[in-house]
Order: C-alpha cells, then structure tokens, then sequence
C-alpha cells in the first residue's frame, strides 16, 4: 500500500527519465509510454545488465499499465509485466505487478534467470513505495 494517490504513484511509473534516480532493478529507461508506444529499458539481472525493447500494451489510464517484450527472442519466451494500482477508501494506493512468461524456452528462462527476475521485482516495489511517498511529501 502506498502512501498516495493512483495518480501519485502513476506520474512516477511513467516518468520513464527519472528511474535510475529510484529503481534498484530498471536502472535507464527511454521511450513513449502510451498505448503503442515503444519503451526501451536496461535492468539488472544478477550480475548482468540487460537491454530491452518494451511495447506498451495499456498506458493512458493511472489503474493499470502493461508491456511486453519485443525482438527475436519473442518467438522462444514471451515477457509480459503489469502494473496495478487500486484507489483504496481512503485514498491511498494498492499496487501490485505481475510478470508473465510463455513460450517454448519460458521453462528454461525461469531456471536461469527467474530468481533474479523475482529479486528485481521484489527491488522495485518498496523503491516505488518510497519514492512515492517522499515526493509526495516536498513542498
């Protein structure tokens, strides 16, 4: 639960510039985050640095956005990550995400590199939460 509105928490998701001042996991990040847009990020796996071709699924409302992986390697593991964000009663924001991978080599993808994905994941969120939160908090 974080601290602030769907709005608050969205403006931070999509502003795509500012990650590497915030993200433990996606450390650079470009592109256009509407519906169609094209985003391109860097992130750590373990002890890699990765680059990838992200194509926005659903990113015009502050509930919910989506993309996925783009290039070859789409035909052997599909990635997908959404991003939820709830109004609570009072105001405040549930957030989740959820990571989706299918496809001939998804199996073996996980194997390697899912507890590093997890880790990032698991990185992000509370980073989110406090980035958030202390924005929110500056005159």
């Amino acid at each position: 639960v974080i601290d602030a509105s769907p709005e608050e928490v969205w403006e931070v998701l999509v502003d795509l510039p500012a990650y590497a001042e915030w993200n433990p996991w996606v450390f650079q990040a470009a592109g256009d985050m509407s519906t169609g847009g094209h985003v391109e990020v860097a992130v750590k796996l373990g002890k890699l640095d990765m680059h990838a071709q992200h194509t926005v699924l659903r990113g015009s409302h502050p509930d919910m956005f989506c993309w996925r992986d783009e290039g070859v390697s789409t035909v052997f593991v599909y990635g997908q990550r959404c991003r939820f964000l709830t109004r609570l009663p009072d105001g405040r924001t549930q957030f989740h995400q959820e990571v989706l991978l299918e496809g001939p080599m998804a199996h073996l993808f996980a194997t390697f590199y899912g507890y590093t994905l997890q880790e990032g994941v698991d990185a992000e969120t509370p980073a989110l939460k406090q980035r958030v939160e202390f924005l929110r908090d500056q005159p």
